[in-house]
């Protein structure tokens, strides 16, 4: 066992697992948006991706509402047009993440069956210079229980805007967080 600097012991609070970042910026959802971010993890992965995380922000032309959903996906969404996403590793020395993440910018022709795991709604501010953003943060590692949102091997984290209006000139921020964890591996 390790000490500290006062002989202490020490407690790595880090944790052992991959830990990765997708983020969206300037995303301007198309009109009637459902899915408008997604995580994949391939069928054939071999890992649980832990979504540990997950911020939202944004601004429209005019102050507006608008409806936020995240959803965990048991069958993957089919078309749409898609831009991938360049996956952060928060560590370097970690593999490349095996999860696919992207944007879309047309509907999927169809969305997975999904549950509803969390909604929100957010104000977004008029574009001008210096607005205060108020975003949505879902932390899902805070509490007892499952401490994260566990997506299998061709499952899918979704954030949603359940087809409603989009609001002229919306720009939106995405931040997702995830780890992820070989199948079978004991929870770290």
């Amino acid at each position: 066992m390790a000490n500290d600097f006062k002989g202490s012991l020490y407690i790595n609070q880090e944790g052992q697992l991959s830990t990765y970042s997708a983020v969206v910026a300037d995303y301007n959802p198309y009109t009637t948006a459902t899915d408008m971010f997604a995580l994949q993890n391939p069928a054939s992965s071999g890992v649980i991706c832990k979504v540990t995380f997950c911020k939202i922000s944004g601004t429209a032309n005019s102050t507006a509402g608008m409806d936020i959903y995240a959803y965990i996906r048991s069958a993957l969404n089919t078309g749409g047009t898609t831009t991938a996403i360049n996956d952060a590793l928060h560590d370097t020395t970690n593999p490349v993440s095996v999860a696919n993440t992207f944007s879309y910018s047309a509907a999927p022709s169809a969305l997975g069956t999904g549950i509803l795991v969390r909604a929100d709604r957010m104000i977004l501010p008029g574009n001008s210079p210096n607005v205060a953003l108020t975003p949505i943060q879902w932390e899902f590692a805070t509490r007892g229980g499952s401490q994260a949102i566990h997506i299998r091997p061709g499952q899918a984290f979704c954030i949603n805007n359940a087809g409603n209006a989009v609001a002229a000139g919306t720009n939106l921020y995405f931040t997702v967080e995830w780890q992820e964890m070989e199948i079978g591996r004991a929870h770290v």
